[in-house]
């Protein structure tokens, strides 16, 4: 096979970014700066709290203000391996699984692509936005699909296939790293 050129990114998914999940943490990163300014302000408040809050809020609105400007994709996954909100790319053989999430909210159940990495460390690669919200995850993080008309199992399956092509099995384990175990029969007397 010929060597690909250095511009070739060869299967490409996209799931594109809104403005809008920028502009709610916005909101509330400006919510948390409010509160921690006030509970610092006040006399009976904890002014560590108070400063821990606007260090959180200050984070987050930074960062939103970052996605505000620059409109950057939720995902994009290629042969090398997924970015997400325009971070840096996370290698195939760093992601454990890739499934839908769902969660239960009142008389609705949303529904959400989740991330399984092989070592939590590697949430620091991501952008800050994400490690703030992956308490609140079903996987290590989710990602929502761009619209209500996309379906999140068929773009998990997608992407799920993608990282299996790309590692070249199902349980990350390649087939010229390890021998196979020899088959044998057993027999039994009856």
């Amino acid at each position: 096979m010929a060597a690909r050129p250095s511009w070739y990114v060869g299967v490409m998914y996209v799931i594109d970014g809104t403005r809008s999940a920028s502009v709610g943490a916005f909101i509330f990163g400006g919510l948390l700066m409010l509160v921690g300014f006030l509970i610092s302000a006040s006399y009976d408040g904890s002014v560590v709290f108070g400063i821990i809050l606007l260090a959180i809020g200050g984070v987050v609105v930074v960062s939103s203000l970052r996605e505000l400007v620059i409109v950057a994709p939720r995902l994009q996954a290629t042969d090398a391996g997924v970015s997400f909100s325009g971070g840096s790319r996370i290698p195939w053989t760093a992601i454990k699984r890739i499934y839908v999430g769902t969660f239960d909210v009142s008389y609705s159940r949303t529904a959400s692509i989740a991330f399984d990495f092989q070592r939590r460390r590697t949430m620091f690669r991501l952008p800050i936005r994400l490690w703030l919200t992956s308490p609140l995850a079903v996987g290590d993080i989710d990602i929502s699909p761009a619209t209500s008309a996309d379906h999140p199992e068929a773009i998990a399956a997608k992407l799920e296939a993608m990282r299996v092509r790309a590692v070249g099995s199902e349980d990350g384990i390649t087939v010229g790293e390890s021998a196979l175990p020899a088959a044998r029969a057993i027999v039994r007397d009856r």
